[in-house]
């Protein structure tokens, strides 16, 4: 729907997106029509103070018009629309009479070349002109060309197509990381490293990659040092080649509304510590060549948690038509900060969430308060990574039944099962999601 959007003004039109950065502002809103209380609000305004930060903009830096620069690909109509090998140059030419420009910003599929923050231009000129050159991805490449002025506005988007007829067959980079054992043993988790080692399973004997690499991180071994490190593999693709990154522990919120994943010797009452910014996982998923990046985030949300979910984990046991106990994988730590929202995961969209830029991945999270484990000598997995496993399982997520199992197809199916595992408590959540690359995933 967003693609159907947008704004107007002096007769002309703006894309939804090319003010999302200044206009994004739920904290205004709710204030507004009075849909939240002075600490909501704060901590939705907090959030915003911070994805500016993350932008490199302050909000003085964002002007108060609706003043565009402007980008064009000079050689557009002179490009082929088949090319039989993957390498494409063409020529831009931007211009802003009012304002420098400060980034050159390139996408390939909704993947963005040059990582969020677009290419830096030296000097902030007001006129260039610059020869790209591209690696194409196989098949159909839908390629966009902006700039982005000193004042934080990118320009209507050029955009040309080229299909891509080279064959290339993809490899595999898999990281998957789950954490049941702790410093502090009162946070351990029962399947989480299990988790890990079933999901890298899953795809280890694939025949449908060139290679498949695949590194196991867990517990004592997942320290933020070491899982950086290991994320490095992720450099090594190549634009066609798969990247997933799959995390199984608990998930903190700070009093800073910064968040974390846990790792082995993270303090709990202080994750800033040793634990493991959610955002530096971005930071290493972004540097991947590959345009075809998913991320699995299979963590307990801390802090408040709906009541209604504790008394499902307590007295829910018929499941699925078998005598499954359901029990709760998170700890009562407590350390979110308690602004009225249901739970910790309410905090990580506000805080992250952004229609228009990223890193070009499909994040598909766990969601509710808590995370659900279910006991059961058939199952022994978190019901997140029971329903991703059972999904690729003799394809029975492949909804169209072609044989392939796309994006798409695996983001519904694990949503679908979770659903009916926790009969509704739980619902799996697409935080982002890349609309123009619908990969194929087995």
């Amino acid at each position: 729907a967003l693609k159907n959007v947008a704004f107007r003004s002096n007769k002309k039109i703006f894309p939804f997106e090319q003010f999302d950065l200044k206009y994004n502002r739920p904290d205004k809103v709710f204030k507004k029509l009075e849909l939240a209380n002075d600490k909501q609000t704060k901590m939705y305004n907090l959030a915003y103070q911070k994805r500016l930060k993350k932008a490199g903009f302050t909000e003085e830096m964002l002007g108060s018009d609706f003043h565009l620069p402007v980008a064009e690909v000079k050689n557009k109509y002179a490009l082929p629309l088949v090319k039989y090998d993957d390498t494409l140059g063409f020529y831009v030419k931007a211009s802003d009479n009012l304002y420098g420009l400060s980034r050159i910003n390139v996408y390939v599929n909704d993947v963005a070349v040059y990582g969020s923050e677009g290419m830096a231009l030296a000097g902030k000129p007001k006129q260039l002109n610059k020869k790209l050159n591209l690696v194409l991805s196989t098949g159909l490449n839908h390629i966009q060309v902006s700039v982005t002025n000193e004042k934080g506005v990118e320009s209507m988007r050029e955009a040309f197509d080229v299909n891509c007829e080279m064959e290339k067959k993809p490899d595999l980079y898999m990281l998957v990381i789950g954490v049941s054992e702790f410093g502090e043993q009162g946070h351990n988790l029962k399947y989480a490293a299990k988790d890990a080692t079933d999901l890298a399973n899953a795809f280890r004997n694939s025949t449908r990659f060139g290679k498949v690499v695949i590194k196991e991180i867990k517990n004592t071994e997942a320290t933020k040092e070491n899982i950086l490190k290991e994320a490095g593999m992720f450099e090594k693709s190549k634009e066609d080649d798969l990247v997933i990154l799959h995390m199984s522990t608990h998930g903190v919120m700070d009093e800073n509304m910064d968040y974390y994943l846990a790792t082995h010797d993270m303090a709990f009452v202080k994750p800033a510590e040793r634990g493991l910014p959610y955002t530096e996982l971005e930071k290493a998923m972004e540097k991947a060549p590959s345009r075809n990046r998913l991320m699995l985030v299979d963590a307990c949300h801390s802090g408040e948690v709906d009541k209604e979910e504790i008394e499902l984990a307590h007295n829910t046991s018929i499941l699925d038509n078998k005598n499954v106990k359901l029990v709760t994988r998170s700890g009562n730590y407590g350390v979110a900060p308690r602004l009225g929202l249901n739970n910790s995961f309410a905090y990580m969209q506000a805080l992250f969430d952004d229609v228009s830029k990223g890193m070009g991945a499909t994040v598909i999270a766990a969601a509710g308060g808590m995370e659900y484990a279910l006991e059961s000598a058939e199952w022994n997995n978190g019901v997140f990574t029971y329903a991703v496993l059972s999904g690729l399982k003799d394809n029975s997520a492949d909804y169209n039944r072609d044989g392939i199992i796309r994006i798409d197809e695996l983001k519904g199916y694990v949503t679908n099962r979770v659903v009916e595992l926790t009969a509704g408590r739980q619902v799996p959540n697409a935080r982002k999601e890349n609309l123009n690359n619908n990969f194929i995933i087995k």
